[in-house]
């Protein structure tokens, strides 16, 4: 978000959140006359269940014509945790039809590092972290941080490993906390895969207190963009670890694309 040029473009038909900063006002706070709604053109009327009705589809697009043509580059915001399933990939779709615009997928894509980090996670955490998505459909926050003794200086993208052990009380404890999750959640360990990279994530910030309800410490590890991977069979190793680009290439054209910009 530093480029000045850049708009971050609010989707969502209704701009409310369970989480503070993903409210209008704090995104307006945060990023001042870069921020601009349009929900009420783009907005996916039946956001809370239905198939996908762009609010007014067409005066929508000619917003984001003038937006292109006056040099801006737009960055597309909703919480949907999977962009296949959004009505952004519907936006994008049509707007691609009708003029020519440069499709950006954040995280790896257009990345050639020859390697990427991994951090080996204990199931069932390590398939928590990475399917988001699961726990916001359900109205549940996702647990999006990882609790460790130790910290890290890493800022990246991550592999999330599911090592090859199972906490056997962490289903009933957080149930117990949280008793929605039974009807979110796999309940049994065979259906955790282990000893294979499960996701891929962000790794952005280290924090060693927030009020965050998966916060335990010392150390918290927050992720951002997490999203599940087809299991990948590797041996995890301590700390944060390199692992082979070429191991998960195949797997990278599923990352979410929300940012368009002229050609």
């Amino acid at each position: 978000m530093e480029q000045p040029q850049m708009l971050l473009i609010d989707t969502r038909f209704s701009p409310k959140s369970r989480w503070a900063e993903w409210r209008e006002g704090a995104l307006r706070e945060k990023y001042g006359t870069r921020y601009r709604t349009a929900g009420a053109y783009l907005g996916n009327v039946n956001f809370q269940g239905g198939p996908i009705q762009i609010a007014d589809l067409e005066e929508g697009l000619r917003g984001l014509h003038l937006y292109l043509n006056e040099g801006h580059a737009l960055i597309l915001l909703c919480q949907c945790a999977d962009y296949s399933s959004c009505h952004r990939n519907v936006i994008v779709d049509h707007l691609v039809e009708r003029t020519t615009v440069e499709v950006i997928q954040p995280g790896l894509m257009g990345r050639t590092f020859e390697t990427v980090m991994g951090l080996s996670i204990q199931q069932p955490y390590a398939q928590w972290l990475a399917n988001p998505g699961q726990f916001m459909n359900a109205s549940i926050r996702p647990k999006t941080i990882e609790n460790r003794t130790w910290t890290t200086r890493y800022r990246g993208p991550l592999l999330i490993h599911a090592s090859t052990t199972f906490d056997h009380d962490a289903i009933d404890y957080w149930i117990g906390r949280c008793p929605e999750l039974e009807h979110v959640i796999p309940l049994h360990e065979q259906a955790y895969a282990k000893g294979a990279f499960v996701g891929i994530a962000d790794l952005i910030e280290v924090v060693h207190q927030s009020p965050d309800p998966w916060f335990i410490g010392p150390y918290g590890f927050v992720l951002a963009n997490a999203r599940p991977l087809e299991p990948i069979p590797y041996r995890g190793q301590l700390k944060v670890f390199p692992v082979p680009n070429s191991l998960i290439h195949t797997q990278l054209p599923t990352m979410d694309a929300v940012a368009v910009k002229g050609a």
